[in-house]
């Protein structure tokens, strides 16, 4: 006895395509005989791979940025979906591994779960927002934009992009600090010139 057993069959045009085949013996006039039916799920097998193609490609994509990629699902804001970048952070920051369908407070302290819990609720009632987020107990500053994501009206979870920004951060020190002395000596250069 078979039944769905996927195979490529070649159709007698010469084309091949894959078959659902099943099989099983019955007895017909008096003979035992072999009954075999198979149907033609080409276009289903097709759209899967292209399916997991996309996903495959999403995925490089996802991971192809240094940028933390992540998405909890709305209820328990447990992990659905991240990428390297994501999880080299935290493994970096708490020392930790995250894993899908964890939350953060089976990772993280109280106080950091809890106002990520925050960030994510607000991102759910007020919508997408961007602000400043420390890290490594403020030596780094990272811009992170939250969203909530939706399909046909119905909430599936948050999404978060999270960029490290300290970098910059210090360039615009730097650059406020050499405006700042460049208006004193314009200044003395004034009050000497008088």
């Amino acid at each position: 006895y078979l039944q769905n057993f996927l195979a490529r069959f070649r159709r007698r045009d010469g084309r091949e395509i894959w078959g659902s085949a099943s099989a099983s013996w019955v007895e017909m006039s008096g003979r035992r005989m072999l009954l075999l039916s198979t149907r033609d799920v080409t276009i289903r097998i097709d759209a899967q791979r292209r399916e997991a193609e996309s996903r495959a490609l999403l995925a490089a994509l996802l991971d192809s940025t240094r940028d933390g990629i992540w998405q909890v699902e709305p209820t328990r804001f447990a992990f659905t979906a991240f990428n390297a970048a994501f999880a080299e952070r935290f493994r970096r920051e708490w020392g930790v591994e995250p894993a899908l369908g964890q939350t953060l407070e089976e990772l993280a302290s109280p106080e950091v779960a809890g106002l990520w819990r925050d960030f994510y609720t607000r991102a759910l009632t007020d919508g997408p927002f961007t602000t400043e987020y420390a890290l490594e107990g403020g030596a780094r500053t990272t811009q992170i934009s939250l969203s909530p994501v939706t399909h046909e009206g119905e909430v599936f979870g948050v999404s978060v992009f999270s960029r490290d920004i300290t970098e910059l951060k210090q360039a615009a020190q730097e650059r406020a600090a050499i405006e700042q002395q460049l208006l004193q000596s314009q200044k003395m250069e004034s009050l000497g010139s008088l």
